[in-house]
């Protein structure tokens, strides 16, 4: 694909005789324009700018304003050059870069070219805004980490719940692969700390645009009840730059009319790019509700796709113009850089994701991941930070009371350090008989299969040489040394080592463990999370895999491994030892009866059900109970009975 850049810089002259300079180039020109011109002073442009502004949607006038702008720039020998690229073999992607202030926004959007073809919606066109700087971004690994702030929750106008919801619902089957936080009615300070913190790929706003002290601002909750978020303060606040800025902020709450709102869109867009994102996406006048909503689950379906932005927002207004919507110009794309190279978001290096959901499937705890609600802060805490591929910390304990949902979110957690190619796994004992006691060596055996199942070209032949070493000295005697053509095969018997020796015999197993662990490793961190520990006959558990595996872990005994431990608080207080107070403590508390809407929309796109109907109705009975607990089994209880209403 050639990417072509329309440039026009600032008017030259006045009082109606004034010109400006256009410039067509090409990343195959070398640096030097293709194509030079003058582009005639149109004078009054108020016509053009406020078609977008009416609010009764005008066709007609849409129409021809689209004319208008196709012929303002087709008309010039620029245009005619460029209309040469087009009609030439390759594909074409044309950026505007539209560097006077006057030009810059009006609706381009709306070009209509004389074949009825609008160039925005077309992907054989493929156009968009920006100062266009090429050059290949920075790619990264999932996941993509998605900051949504609702700035007014109380304006039943906006419909931020439904938007999130949208959101939510377009991401549902990336999962692991989308960190998503939504901030509502934060403070510019919790905004900025937040920002910081995470280093969102997208920040997503939703809410009203205003002025404060001259400048462009988001506002941070009801008019006069929380300080907006200036442009100033942005500036001055050393905040990371996001990849993609997604503003649905041009309503206003100052009273100067659609105007008014559209120039604190332009300006608070303009901060954006300042700021350094690479792409930002806004809207040049008020567009209604349903339209927006509809608008952001296309466009996140779209680039949970894998489509560049781009290709993204024309899918999306797409979407918007083939439901016959007059909203679909109204969103404004302008990038920096490559529209590929905007979210160049990857799995880990040889990752498959289709492996990785086998493996998550045949272990059984697949589906728990994509029910995953709310637990934003757990997340964090258990990844340690954002671009991790390991924890800082030996070892966390993930505690609570039963049912409240701390397997889901271990597994969640490493469930999206495998797609990160980070070597992770997950043994649920639980599972090893199904829901019945076992014994320690069941346990080691499990953790040994899941390593070669998840890391075979690591794991396999260790794992192979630890079992011939397990099925001797089960029966009690020394392993051979033999090649490892001639290994002897895991016999599965249960540990009958009953000699004086037995007790040696069995340290000597559980460091042949510990070797394992720390060359499959082989110097890159591996995370081991297990999960119902208390499954184990309790004497084993206490007497040889506490001090035998958890202890040296948490220790830093073995050298690049980190565990997570997932059990009942009560339990582990009990049972493991010291282990408590050497782990770092997540403790995972039942959600709040007040949380219900909230996590049963986030839950409804899970699912891929609805927020209306009996279940809407259901869960608002449900969040006026007088009980304050409200457990993650509690949303599939529900979900049941809803269905059978």
């Amino acid at each position: 694909m050639i990417t072509s850049v329309i440039r026009v810089d600032d008017l030259i002259g006045g009082d109606g005789a004034g010109h400006y300079p256009v410039s067509l180039y090409t990343d195959q020109s070398g640096g030097d324009p293709v194509a030079q011109c003058e582009l005639p002073d149109p004078g009054d442009l108020e016509t053009l700018r406020g078609v977008l502004l009416a609010s009764v949607p005008n066709p007609a006038a849409r129409l021809a304003a689209g004319r208008s702008l196709y012929q303002l720039i087709a008309g010039t020998a620029v245009g005619q050059a460029w209309g040469a690229l087009l009609a030439g073999p390759d594909r074409i992607r044309t950026v505007f870069d539209m560097r006077a202030g006057a030009l810059r926004t009006l609706p381009w959007e709306l070009m209509l070219a004389p074949t009825q073809k609008h160039p925005f919606l077309d992907d054989a066109y493929g156009c968009v805004r920006g100062s266009f700087r090429p050059g290949v971004g920075p790619g990264f690994l999932v996941p993509i980490r998605v900051l949504i702030v609702v700035g007014d929750a109380h304006d039943p106008n906006l419909r931020a719940s439904d938007e999130v919801d949208a959101v939510r619902w377009a991401l549902r089957e990336g999962l692991g692969a989308w960190h998503v936080e939504v901030l509502t009615e934060p403070s510019p300070d919790e905004l900025v700390a937040r920002f910081k913190a995470l280093k969102p790929h997208v920040f997503h706003f939703i809410g009203h645009g205003t002025w404060e002290d001259g400048s462009p601002a988001l506002q941070l909750g009801p008019a006069a009840a929380n300080e907006p978020l200036t442009s100033y303060y942005m500036a001055n606040s050393e905040v990371p730059a996001p990849r993609l800025v997604f503003l649905n902020a041009c309503r206003t709450t100052s009273a100067a009319g659609p105007a008014d709102a559209q120039a604190v869109g332009w300006g608070v867009a303009a901060a954006f790019e300042d700021l350094g994102a690479d792409a930002v996406l806004t809207m040049q006048g008020d567009i209604a509700s349903p339209s927006a909503v509809r608008f952001a689950g296309a466009l996140y379906a779209a680039l949970a796709e894998g489509k560049p932005v781009d290709l993204a927002v024309r899918s999306a207004r797409r979407d918007l113009f083939r439901k016959q919507d007059d909203a679909w110009a109204l969103p404004s794309l302008i990038v920096r850089r490559h529209p590929e190279q905007v979210l160049p978001w990857q799995l880990g290096p040889g990752v498959d994701r289709d492996a990785v959901v086998k493996i998550a499937k045949q272990e059984k705890w697949y589906t728990s991941v994509g029910q995953t609600v709310d637990r934003v802060a757990e997340h964090w805490a258990l990844w340690d930070g954002p671009d991790v591929d390991a924890p800082g910390y030996q070892a966390c304990l993930v505690g609570g009371e039963p049912e409240v949902g701390k397997s889901s979110l271990v597994r969640s957690c490493v469930f999206t350090w495998c797609l990160r190619g980070s070597q992770a796994v997950y043994v649920d004992v639980k599972t090893i008989k199904d829901g019945r006691t076992v014994s320690w060596v069941d346990v080691v055996r499990a953790l040994v299969d899941a390593l070669a199942g998840r890391l075979p070209g690591r794991a396999e032949l260790p794992a192979r040489r630890f079992r011939h070493q397990l099925v001797h000295l089960r029966q009690g005697r020394r392993p051979p040394t033999v090649g490892d053509d001639e290994l002897t095969p895991d016999d599965n018997g249960p540990w009958e080592a009953e000699t004086e020796e037995e007790g040696a015999l069995r340290k000597e197993l559980m460091a042949a463990l510990r070797a394992l662990l720390a060359e499959v490793a082989g110097g890159r961190p591996l995370t081991i999370a297990l999960d119902h520990l208390a499954r184990v006959l309790e004497h084993e558990l206490t007497g040889y895999l506490v001090p035998g595996l958890l202890m040296p872990i948490a220790e830093g005994e073995v050298a690049d491994v980190r565990l997570i431990v997932a059990e009942r608080t009560k339990d582990a207080r009990r049972l493991l030892g010291d282990f408590p107070m050497l782990a770092r403590s997540c403790e995972v508390q039942p959600f709040r009866r007040a949380q219900a809407e909230e996590l049963f929309r986030e839950y409804s796109a899970m699912i891929c059900r609805p927020y209306e109907g009996e279940w809407r109705m259901l869960v608002e009975q449900v969040s006026r109970l007088a009980a304050a607990r409200l457990d993650p089994s509690d949303l599939s209880l529900l979900n049941r009975l809803a269905r059978q209403a």
